[in-house]
């Protein structure tokens, strides 16, 4: 599918003998299929044979990958050991979850990583005001 239009789409390449590149930018992500046909100075033609391969541009497009809370209030006892789920990573790609607030250290807004795979994890909020 070419993206300029969304329709399936061709792009023609070099058909001599050898190791040759093509620009797949212009298609969308999914499968690309490659077919060649040749034709000699007397007018014969022949179909060979092809191939497929899968193109992979994103990493995790669509509305399935999401991360969320098991709780949405966290109190001093449970911020030491907050449990969050992550879903819809690709098997190919990996993910960083980053938690923001105000660091108890600094006074000033701050970040903490968190495990980016698929599944339940947890993460310590202690350094966030209010949780001492």
């Amino acid at each position: 599918m070419l993206i300029s239009t969304g329709l399936a789409g061709t792009l023609a390449g070099n058909g001599a003998n050898g190791t040759h590149s093509v620009d797949l930018s212009g298609f969308q992500d999914g499968t690309v299929t490659v077919a060649i046909s040749a034709t000699d100075t007397a007018g014969n033609a022949a179909n060979g044979s092809g191939d497929s391969a899968t193109l992979d541009t994103t990493a995790d497009v669509g509305t399935d990958l999401s991360v969320s809370f098991g709780d949405h209030l966290v109190n001093n006892i449970e911020k030491t050991n907050v449990s969050y789920t992550v879903d819809g990573v690709d098997g190919d790609a990996a993910a960083t979850v980053t938690f923001s607030g105000i660091l108890i250290s600094t006074g000033l807004a701050g970040t903490l990583a968190g495990n980016g795979a698929n599944g339940t994890h947890s993460v310590d909020l202690s350094v966030c005001p209010g949780s001492s």
